[in-house]
C-alpha cells in the first residue's frame, strides 16, 4: 500500500472500525479533525478498493455505498455476517464458511465466492 500521511490516518481509522460497514460520510466524520478533506477520503477509498484493502458493500434499503475494511491480511477465505441495523460485521470461521459454501455449491447451480459474500441478519444487540 502506497503510504501518505492521509492514507495512514485513514488506514488507522478503518482498522479501528474494521467490525463495521462505513459510508464515506461516516469515514469523513471520523477523520476530518485530522485535516483530511472529503474529496481526499473519496480518492483514498477508491484507491484502497482497487488494492482490495476495502470492499464496497450494499445495505438493503440504503442508497449509499458502504465499505468494509479488509486489511492487508487475508480476508478472502470466509463469509462475512453483517447486521442490517447497526452494520456490525463478523468474520465467519473458515471451516464454517467452507461447509456453507459446499452446501450451496452442491445444492444449486452456483459456485460461491467466499471472500465476496456477505450474509445479512441482525446481531444480538439489535434483536
Amino acid at each position: 500500500m502506497y503510504a501518505t500521511k492521509q492514507r495512514e490516518i485513514l488506514g488507522d481509522f478503518l482498522k479501528k472500525n474494521s467490525d463495521k460497514l462505513l459510508t464515506v460520510a461516516m469515514i469523513y466524520q471520523g477523520v476530518r479533525d485530522s485535516g483530511i478533506s472529503k474529496s481526499a477520503v473519496y480518492r483514498n477509498i477508491a484507491a484502497l478498493e482497487k488494492e482490495k484493502l476495502v470492499q464496497r458493500c450494499s445495505v438493503e434499503g440504503k442508497n449509499e455505498a458502504y465499505f468494509r475494511y479488509l486489511g492487508e491480511e487475508a480476508c478472502h477465505n470466509h463469509f462475512h455476517i453483517t447486521c442490517t441495523k447497526c452494520g456490525k460485521t463478523v468474520h465467519l470461521q473458515e471451516n464454517v464458511s467452507g461447509k456453507i459454501a459446499e452446501l450451496i455449491n452442491d445444492t444449486s447451480d452456483f459456485m460461491t465466492d467466499i471472500g465476496e459474500t456477505t450474509i445479512y441478519g441482525t446481531c444480538d444487540k439489535c434483536r
